[in-house]
């Protein structure tokens, strides 16, 4: 095959001329292919004309909105170009030289639109605010925070800024505010306990499973009243080893003590108000709270309930009042209720509030109509509605519903719904996938596990597993 390669003077044309021979059946057939490619050729403005802003549109428009922006002389490099929308600088995607086409990003309520232009040596040519203020419209939107991930889908565990951090297996997630940072702490399965650092942009691995001494991945954690010790559980199957573990914050938690010993327990959570710490137990189905020993300066876990013939819990969590808890039972696909005693400090035996025991399936409905398929982690989250109408409870229960790619939401009485993901609607009927956008409509998730909740910013995070990312669903 003969390549030859010629390029028009002043770069605005590259001409592929290609020769090839193409034998068939052993017979000398040929063909000649002539491909013209024309490839993009970009001019800065010119600085010794006028640079002229006429207007600019949408005035209104939430994150992701197509900005239109017209005048004259803006030069055709996108590079050259700066826009900057309610305080927010915006993607600038195109210029013709008179229409520049931007992207509206995300919380850019500041109003005013302002756009510089700059010369090749990336001087200011020209600036210019439109009096007009842009009104910026809120709405819910599922993104990414992070996790870096290759073209062919590879990642890897690595610390350091979002533009560099990777994640494969975020389980379980759990937000943290208590030092005066913001900050989620998850589980990389078999791998270590991780920090987001949500102020600082950054991944750390706090502690390697190996240096903890966890044999076995954890999946819950729960923390002391004041919040100065973490504990862990450790679903190794031998009864005279540690089923679960504590970390100190004055440590940083780079160090994990044995709690309690015991085999199986997959998961671990405790009481928000008196922080009493509970432990479920996968081979017998069973739910144990902790008692303190004095003699071995440990603690023993004691059977309080058995919640049915088996079943693996993957999450329990408590209402923030401490009146109950939800226990997630991922293998038995429903979520149950206890009810907590607060005189003896202990959970009721629970009963099935939402879903089936033992029937997997995709339904929204009430209570024991609906239908998970590997319901993970929850939480709960204040709604100002029930609050206005003086409700007795006034949260609602969020979930990963992991097989079914989505988060669901059940209402104080038990109404299950769908709240994010399984958009993009296809006819091959594929609902899983990674796709950002509006909740419904537009975004996937594949296999989520993890969810934890911030409230003063209204963000739920996520652990995206299948897409090895942590995703966001924020007002936006």
């Amino acid at each position: 095959m003969k390549n030859l390669f010629k390029t028009k003077k002043g770069g605005k044309q590259v001409r592929f001329v290609l020769f090839s021979l193409i034998c068939l059946g052993g017979l000398g057939s040929c063909m000649d292919k002539n491909v013209e490619v024309n490839l993009p050729s970009y001019v800065a403005s010119d600085p010794n004309v006028e640079v002229v802003f006429t207007d600019y549109s949408p005035l209104e428009g939430a994150v992701r909105t197509n900005m239109f922006i017209n005048g004259s002389n803006f030069g055709t490099d996108p590079s050259l170009i700066r826009v900057v929308v309610g305080g927010k600088e915006a993607k600038v995607v195109s210029s013709s030289g008179t229409q520049i086409y931007c992207i509206v990003p995300s919380r850019a309520d500041g109003g005013f639109v302002q756009v510089d232009i700059l010369n090749k040596d990336k001087s200011l040519n020209a600036t210019y605010t439109f009096e007009q203020k842009f009104s910026y419209q809120y709405n819910v939107v599922v993104g990414t925070l992070c996790g870096v991930v290759d073209s062919e889908g590879n990642t890897s565990i690595t610390d350091g800024n979002f533009d560099k951090a990777g994640t494969q297996t975020p389980l379980a997630m759990y937000y943290d505010e208590s030092s005066g940072e913001r900050c989620i702490y998850f589980f990389e399965n078999e791998h270590s306990l991780r920090k987001i650092y949500l102020d600082k942009d950054s991944i750390a691995t706090v502690i390697t499973n190996g240096a903890a001494g966890w044999s076995s991945a954890p999946s819950g954690l729960g923390w002391s009243v004041g919040r100065d010790t973490m504990f862990v559980n450790c679903p190794q199957g031998n009864v005279e080893r540690a089923g679960a573990y504590y970390l100190l914050r004055k440590e940083n938690f780079k160090n994990s003590y044995p709690a309690l010993n015991g085999d199986d327990f997959n998961t671990l959570f405790t009481h928000p108000i008196d922080g009493t710490i509970f432990l479920c137990r996968g081979r017998d189905a069973t739910l144990h709270k902790a008692v303190w020993n004095e003699k071995t300066q440990m603690w023993d876990p004691k059977q309080i309930a058995k919640m049915g013939p088996s079943g693996w819990f993957q999450c329990v969590t408590f209402h923030p009042s401490g009146n109950f808890a939800y226990l997630i039972a991922r293998d038995k696909q429903c979520v149950m209720k206890a009810e907590y005693n607060w005189a003896g400090k202990y959970l009721e035996t629970p009963i099935t509030f939402a879903g089936e025991f033992g029937s997997y399936g995709y339904k929204d409905a009430s209570q024991n109509s609906a239908r998970f398929d590997n319901p993970m982690q929850g939480c709960f989250v204040l709604n100002e509605e029930y609050v206005a109408e003086q409700r007795l409870d006034v949260y609602d229960f969020y979930l990963t519903d992991a097989a079914n790619h989505c988060i669901r939401k059940i209402t104080p009485d038990g109404i299950v719904t769908t709240f994010a993901g399984r958009g993009s609607y296809s006819t091959d009927q594929i609902v899983s996938g990674y796709i950002d956008g509006d909740p419904r409509e537009t975004a996937r998730f594949n296999y989520p596990l993890g969810l934890c909740y911030e409230e003063s910013t209204g963000t739920f995070y996520v652990g995206d597993n299948g897409n090895h990312r942590v995703r966001t669903i924020a007002l936006q």
